[in-house]
């Protein structure tokens, strides 16, 4: 799909929660080497985009951008909505999950 919720993003006191970001820091780094482009410096990761964005603290947690592949909306309870900015990645990484996990994916819309 176009969209999936990730959980565990912010802790309830607002602060962000480093596993959470550190799956988001693994899909970005598929995502960029299924694009082409080398894997983005660790440095700069997620952790530190969110909170550069004023995630930490619970300031903000309107739409942000993560490395032009993504954007991520987050709610009160710690949860966020990514969308995904490119569809094509998006089905490059279902079909390398279909090959290998043949179960682990819903049947597209197309084949219903």
């Amino acid at each position: 799909g176009r969209r999936i919720v990730v959980r565990r993003i912010t802790c309830t006191w607002g602060y962000l929660e480093s596993s959470g970001t550190n799956q988001l820091d693994d899909l970005i780094r598929v995502l960029s080497i299924l694009d082409g482009k080398p894997e983005p410096d660790h440095r700069a990761g997620v952790y530190r985009v969110l909170s550069d964005a004023g995630w930490s603290h619970g300031q903000k947690r309107g739409p942000t951008e993560i490395a032009g592949l993504v954007s991520m909306r987050g709610f009160k309870n710690g949860n966020a909505h990514l969308t995904f900015l490119r569809p094509d990645l998006v089905d490059k990484m279902n079909l390398i999950i279909a090959k290998h996990y043949p179960c682990a994916l819903a049947p597209s819309r197309e084949a219903i």
